[in-house]
């Protein structure tokens, strides 16, 4: 034992043993090695949140594509799955997304069916601001006719709430990109797919008694489905369709309110801000509807 512990250890009459402790140095040098191994594991955390992202995102889809392959049957009409995608073409493709959409915005402030709807105009610019926070994520079902009803009338209507994709999951922009060739085997030098598009009430469709024109129609992409749960075409002639999802994320500026910097009013006039990252990433996560059953199948890189 210690000299200097013999007298306390005497008074309480203990068998004492000496005091072991660590110095401040080896504290603080402990205490950088762990700083820098958690610096160092944070990049992986991040990458297993974008995952966790990117396989709820695609769950979600595939449960919806089914959702709304089940209301066309079960409805006996058909359904379609409406994406807030806005139109891109053109050589400043975001800026013309933002004139888009704040075209529909005057019309839902100047459509005459609406000025005399006050309630139905203050929830269709709800709607639509609150789509603004989903653009390029956001999507819903619709559909305009359902079993039951008259031939010749008709009462568009939503059969779900504006969805959106888990956060930093995107859709393409104007839903048109390149699939590689290793994932459709039939087209050796790969192919670009684009969704068809369609004049559909936006955000909201008018209640029941409510003029139907009443709110007025936006052009976005879709997936329909017929009465038999197949892909429904326009044109007639239905071809399996592409639907692709991928790491981003998209942003309407907002003007400052004055002498405050809290956001105020989205910046309608202003591009929209859409980064993939990194670009063209959605090619890790495309579905192929078969036209003839409806039915999905995501195509994965370790996939053929």
């Amino acid at each position: 034992m210690h000299p200097r512990f013999e007298p306390y250890c005497a008074a309480k009459r203990q068998n004492c043993r000496p005091v072991m402790a660590f110095t401040l140095l080896e504290l603080l040098i402990v205490l950088g090695i762990i700083g820098a191994l958690a610096a160092l594991s944070m990049p992986a955390f991040k990458g297993f949140g974008q995952g966790n992202a990117l396989a709820a995102a695609e769950r979600q889809i595939a449960d919806d594509i089914g959702l709304a392959r089940q209301y066309a049957i079960k409805n006996r009409s058909t359904v379609y799955m409406v994406f807030a995608v806005p139109a891109t073409e053109g050589a400043q493709p975001f800026e013309t997304a933002a004139q888009a959409i704040e075209a529909h915005y005057d019309k839902l402030i100047s459509a005459p069916a609406l000025t005399a709807l006050p309630e139905l105009q203050e929830r269709a610019l709800r709607g639509l601001s609150n789509v603004f926070g989903g653009i390029f994520s956001s999507y819903a079902l619709y559909t305009e006719y359902s079993v039951g009803e008259q031939p010749g009338n008709r009462r568009p209507r939503y059969l779900s709430d504006w969805k959106t994709l888990p956060d930093g999951i995107v859709f393409p922009t104007n839903m048109t990109f390149f699939i590689p060739p290793q994932r459709v085997p039939e087209f050796p030098a790969g192919q670009f797919a684009s969704l068809a598009r369609g004049e559909f009430p936006f955000p909201l469709t008018a209640r029941l008694g409510d003029p139907v024109d009443a709110v007025p129609r936006f052009s976005l992409p879709y997936l329909a489905f017929d009465a038999a749960g197949r892909l429904f075409a326009a044109n007639g002639i239905p071809t399996d369709q592409y639907l692709a999802i991928g790491f981003g994320s998209a942003l309407i500026p907002r003007n400052r309110v004055a002498n405050s910097k809290a956001p105020g009013t989205f910046a309608l006039g202003r591009p929209v801000d859409y980064v993939e990252t990194p670009q063209l990433n959605y090619t890790n996560s495309i579905f192929r509807v078969t036209a003839l059953t409806g039915r999905s199948k995501l195509f994965k890189p370790e996939t053929k």
